[in-house]
């Protein structure tokens, strides 16, 4: 199993080898999921806390035990509280078999919050907005000096809201809009009807654990030939089934290159990374 760049990398390089997994956070919240595909989230999960905890302990020479992990306001839209206790139970138990004994949770708006209190000199209420890859979240949080060494911040965060929708949102959104009328979107069949455009969206939602399913299934593939058939323009559906052959779903999505931002460490505790 490798992670980050590398893992990218590999799976760029050769994707037919390559079971690729980008943000798994977003699946976490998903319901109706099937128990292997929980086993298989938390066991990944697992891993990547595990990977982050031995290379803290390298780097600090000392045992990691105690984490807060942060967690976006709801990590689904559709399951509602359930999603969220679903999702928090997988990180909690993964986090355990990582090797970390003292575990707490925090809202990922309020978690950078509290670092940008840190430089403060008046009270201030602040609202905080995190868009990430899978979730976008906003805290509303009374800040100042005076707060700074309370643990106790209840009556200071004054709300949250948060919604599934992130950059991996918009990227999909771009390809199925740019890239997929490459592969047959909108196109025709040789009768005049429209093809179905759940065929062409399902390659690039890569962060629905449903639609890859759907997409990825041994019975679509017979559907594939027989849209290419009945298509007006088959070379279109051709590429569409070589997606499907060689898993190629989150490689298309990824040509949409994003700029890296430069990264620096702050001399904070703990420390942090400001990208």
């Amino acid at each position: 199993m490798f992670f980050g760049q590398q893992a990218r990398d590999l799976y760029l390089e050769d994707p037919d080898f390559v079971y690729y997994v980008k943000s798994p956070k977003s699946f976490l919240g998903t319901l109706q999921l099937r128990e292997a595909q929980l086993v298989m989230f938390e066991d990944i999960v697992c891993a990547m806390m595990a990977n982050v905890k031995r290379r803290a302990e390298a780097h600090l020479q000392q045992e990691v035990a105690e984490t807060v992990i942060g967690r976006p306001v709801n990590f689904n839209n559709r399951g509602g509280e359930q999603s969220n206790i679903q999702a928090e139970g997988i990180l909690r138990r993964a986090a355990t078999r990582a090797g970390f004994k003292h575990i707490e949770f925090q809202f990922e708006p309020v978690a950078a919050g509290l670092d940008f209190e840190s430089g403060l000199t008046e009270e201030q209420n602040v609202l905080v907005v995190d868009i990430g890859g899978g979730t976008s979240d906003c805290s509303m949080i009374r800040m100042g000096p005076q707060w700074l060494q309370k643990k106790d911040r209840s009556e200071t965060l004054l709300g949250h809201a948060g919604r599934s929708v992130g950059g991996n949102n918009l990227d999909i959104a771009i390809a199925f809009q740019r890239f997929m009328p490459e592969f047959g979107k909108d196109g025709q069949t040789v009768s005049g009807t429209t093809l179905p455009s759940m065929a062409f969206w399902n390659p690039v939602a890569t962060n629905d654990v449903n639609a890859q399913r759907s997409f990825y299934s041994y019975e679509n593939l017979d559907a594939l030939k027989q849209l290419k058939i009945e298509a007006r323009h088959p070379e279109k559906i051709a590429r569409l089934i070589q997606v499907y052959q060689k898993s190629l779903g989150h490689l298309v999505v990824g040509r949409l290159k994003k700029p890296r931002l430069p990264c620096r460490m702050r001399n904070s505790v703990p420390p942090a990374l400001t990208c």
